[in-house]
């Protein structure tokens, strides 16, 4: 199963509320939903920004939002690489969520770790599946990330 969180008050939401609007964004495996299109009820939409600092960046951009469908998650799989020879999954630097939530409020999130403690050289026998990230979330609904 998924693990739903919500970003507001920074909460994991039980499995019997997947269909509502409790939940922002959802980890599996590699996998990453937002709450919106064909993964939910609540208005959640993303994007990825690329070679962007998590703590200078201050404002939420205006457009350029993707929600779930059928054939792509919004937040797609470029935040990850995958190293075939070892079965390591790293975390691509320099990527940051830029998140508007269930209920319309703007975050933004980086990812830190994939491994339990996010390790910095994860060995393959390291606990995979613990996403370790921060976030700021804006609760005025503003985009201001501050």
């Amino acid at each position: 199963h998924y693990t739903f969180y919500r970003l507001s008050d920074s909460s994991i939401v039980a499995l019997a509320d997947s269909a509502t609007t409790k939940w922002d964004i959802a980890f599996r495996g590699t996998s990453i939903l937002l709450n919106s299109g064909s993964s939910g009820p609540g208005a959640a939409a993303g994007q990825v920004l690329t070679g962007v600092d998590f703590d200078t960046l201050s404002m939420a951009p205006e457009t350029g939002y993707n929600v779930d469908s059928p054939t792509a998650a919004a937040l797609g799989k470029t935040w990850y690489s995958y190293n075939p020879a070892n079965h390591l999954i790293s975390i691509v630097p320099g990527k940051i969520f830029v998140l508007k939530t269930a209920d319309g409020k703007y975050a933004k999130l980086q990812l830190l770790g994939y491994y339990k403690g996010a390790p910095a050289s994860p060995k393959p026998e390291e606990p995979a599946r613990f996403f370790t990230f921060k976030y700021v979330i804006q609760n005025d609904g503003s985009r201001k990330l501050k």
